[in-house]
């Protein structure tokens, strides 16, 4: 039987619930898995702001992690940075502010250690006021690891984003759009073409010098099926896209029907690590 090394898993939807809740008996789960000295690890678009050192603390998950859809790889034992991705390029940047400012649309700039917005909320989107500045405080020599439009916030239609997308593409062809369903409405995250989940997977596996192939992957989004073709073990959320369940090797419930609890017990019974 073939062992893993690591464990990688989507966030939203994936690992826990919109209201970023772990389902029952999953951080047992998670620990015997690191007790066996298997990484257990998350990519997720979201950065390592306050919302993630939160729950990575409470839920005793330091370790090596990809934020900003694969612009970052972070020791979050020592918040030391072990990759960089590129940031989106200027003339792209540039191109798509203008275009959302020409809109009500709430958007955000996401940089290493803060998030420019184009309006401030009456709470914390990002979850501490000091990592949320106003738009008029960017300065563009400031790299910009993600973009991302808000969804639910917005109310944006699948066909508004859509929309979007292809006005976004027409205008560059440096950047990677990821269109992700927020309850019944539709944000982006933007990145760069060379900082995706794919290339986070991939300086992820150099960093433990291990194969790809020895990666078990979990997701539930367009976004993880590049991942799930490099990985060696592919587990797919039943909600998750066809294309996505079509390559799984494992499809369990959505994380709210305790998705996550089967994934990681099917690993452990199966031997894999």
């Amino acid at each position: 039987m073939k062992k893993f090394k690591a464990i990688l898993t989507d966030f939203d939807g994936t690992l826990v619930s919109h209201d970023v809740q772990i389902g029952d008996g999953v951080d047992e789960l998670i620990q015997k898995i690191k007790n066996k000295g298997i990484h257990f690890s998350v990519s997720t678009g979201r950065p390592y702001y306050k919302i993630m050192n939160d729950f990575i603390s409470e839920h005793k998950l330091s370790d090596i992690h990809i934020f900003h859809g694969g612009g970052l790889i972070l020791n979050t034992t020592n918040n030391k940075i072990l990759w960089k991705g590129e940031p989106i390029d200027s003339s792209s940047l540039k191109m798509i502010v203008n275009i959302l400012k020409k809109t009500s649309f709430l958007f955000a700039l996401e940089t290493l250690n803060c998030a420019y917005m184009s309006r401030l909320l009456d709470f914390q989107l990002y979850g501490d006021k000091n990592q949320e500045k106003v738009l008029s405080d960017f300065h563009y020599d400031q790299d910009v690891f993600k973009i991302m439009v808000a969804g639910r916030h917005n109310k944006i239609s699948e066909e508004e984003s859509d929309g979007l997308v292809e006005l976004f593409k027409k205008n560059s062809n440096k950047i990677n759009i990821f269109k992700f369903k927020s309850g019944d409405y539709f944000g982006l995250d933007i990145t760069s073409l060379q900082s995706t989940k794919l290339s986070g997977l991939i300086e992820y596996s150099k960093i433990f010098n291990i194969s790809p192939k020895e990666i078990v992957t979990i997701g539930n989004g367009d976004n993880d099926y590049p991942l799930f073709l490099a990985s060696g073990y592919k587990i797919a959320m039943s909600n998750s896209p066809k294309e996505l369940r079509e390559v799984a090797d494992l499809i369990v419930p959505n994380e709210s029907n305790q998705g996550m609890k089967e994934a990681l017990t099917t690993v452990l019974r199966k031997n894999f690590i």
